[in-house]
């Protein structure tokens, strides 16, 4: 029962910063997302925590965070689809 409580609230901690990503107050979300790490999680919440923060960062251009999540991404769960999608952000970065 605790671990469903915990997986709860940190559903809400995501939707909490996916709305915030929506309205492009990225700094809040980052602030929830950061949240949700700390807390270490694996699965679903993780894997949706991870690639919500890389479109925030590519949208911040922070390409050093992004790389940072593009490790932490590969080594968590490195047969992601998503993983090709930060290496695009990141290639696309001078553009």
């Amino acid at each position: 029962a605790l671990n469903k409580c915990k997986d709860k609230l940190l559903e809400k901690k995501y939707e909490n910063a996916y709305i915030y990503y929506k309205m492009e107050y990225y700094n809040a979300a980052l602030m929830y997302l950061n949240e949700i790490f700390n807390e270490n999680p694996n699965g679903e919440i993780d894997k949706k925590s991870l690639i919500l923060a890389a479109k925030i960062y590519n949208k911040k251009k922070d390409w050093d965070s992004l790389n940072k999540i593009l490790e932490t991404f590969t080594l968590k769960y490195p047969e992601h689809p998503f993983i090709k999608e930060i290496e695009r952000y990141l290639s696309n970065k001078n553009w």
